[in-house]
């Protein structure tokens, strides 16, 4: 995932450093399904619970996890119960 360093700028150093909190939890999950050649499953997630799997880590808002999100071109995908999550894609265990 390549963050847009532009938009980083703008941030203040909390922020900053909530932004690489994100990038680490992401690492090894994908906006697509295709990375690399290697294979990906899929693992929706809401914002809250992205939210409330960092809380350990540090304070997050809705709206700063939405932005990182969105910058990272991650995508939207109304689930069953009528809520909407996020496509997220991660890597299978053993394919890093």
């Amino acid at each position: 995932m390549k963050t847009n360093d532009e938009y980083c700028k703008s941030l203040s150093d909390n922020d900053k450093n909530r932004w690489a909190i994100l990038e680490c939890y992401f690492k090894f999950r994908q906006n697509t399904p295709e990375f690399g050649g290697q294979k990906l499953i899929s693992n929706n997630k809401t914002t809250e619970k992205i939210i409330d799997d960092l809380s350990p880590m540090c304070q997050l808002d809705t709206d700063f996890v939405v932005a990182f999100m969105l910058q990272n071109n991650f995508g939207l995908e109304n689930m069953p119960d009528g809520t909407v999550s996020w496509q997220i894609w991660e890597i299978v265990d053993g394919q890093f």
